[in-house]
């Protein structure tokens, strides 16, 4: 089964350019980034493991 990996340049592409928060003044994109990438890392290894054992 091919592991889980968070879509990361998606998420924050849909969040700053289709739902506007690109627009907002206090809105930063580095920190977005940041807050995605920590969780994405736990998503992969706390929560799709737990969904793979499901799928068996």
């Amino acid at each position: 089964m091919k592991p889980f990996t968070a879509p990361i340049d998606d998420i924050l592409f849909s969040l700053t350019h289709v739902a506007g928060a690109g627009d907002l003044p206090d809105w930063d994109a580095d920190f977005a980034a940041e807050i995605a990438g920590h969780f994405a890392a736990f998503v992969e290894a706390e929560i799709a493991p737990l969904d793979a054992t499901r799928r068996c």
